[in-house]
């Protein structure tokens, strides 16, 4: 009698293990099923924007020939690139200034 008992219980342990080695890998097939289709209309997405892109002010001075061999005692690109983003950062704020000043006024 306590031998059928312990082989019912293998049995069970055995269906137990089994049964929950099923339901994970069912679930890490249905998440890999779902990165895939995300994978894929994420892809879609990047396949619909355009190929060109604007080239940086960095990019437009460094095909300049004395710039090239400039480029070697100091980062031009680099220096023109910053430069760039603190003139737009400048008239970003002087162009959204009033507005806030007046949206502050009026608050």
């Amino acid at each position: 009698m306590g031998v059928a008992i312990l082989r019912l219980a293998d049995w069970l342990w055995l269906a137990f293990r089994s049964f929950t080695i099923l339901i994970h890998n069912a679930a890490v097939h249905l998440l890999n099923k779902m990165i895939e289709g995300i994978a894929t209309t994420a892809q879609t997405a990047i396949d619909a924007l355009p190929d060109y892109t604007i080239p940086t002010p960095s990019q437009l001075v460094d095909n300049i020939g004395f710039v090239q061999t400039l480029n070697w005692l100091i980062p031009v690109g680099f220096i023109v690139d910053c430069l760039t983003m603190l003139v737009f950062g400048y008239i970003a704020f002087q162009t959204s200034a009033p507005v806030l000043r007046w949206t502050k006024l009026i608050r």
